[in-house]
């Protein structure tokens, strides 16, 4: 897609930004080297689809993740006799 053609896809508004926060939108967007409508589009990517929260195991206290079976003692120990 070229240049012309993005621009017409995206939404133009005006909204209205606390001072604070525009000051320090616009400094990370010099920092990271990215234009700060590109900033404020990633922002508002991360609030409004925000990673989902990990489920924590209540006896280890550490994250989980789910592979699509459990992992049982037998698997583990046909995987460290492959070895």
């Amino acid at each position: 897609m070229s240049n012309d053609a993005l621009r017409c896809a995206l939404m133009r508004t005006t909204i209205d930004i606390d001072p604070q926060l525009h000051a320090e939108a616009l400094e990370q967007s010099r920092v990271r080297r990215v234009s700060l409508s590109h900033l404020l589009n990633d922002a508002l990517r991360v609030a409004l689809h925000p990673a989902p929260a990990v489920e924590v195991d209540s006896i280890t206290g550490l994250g989980v993740v789910r592979l699509g079976r459990p992992i049982t003692e037998s698997d583990v120990a046909a995987a460290l006799d492959d070895d």
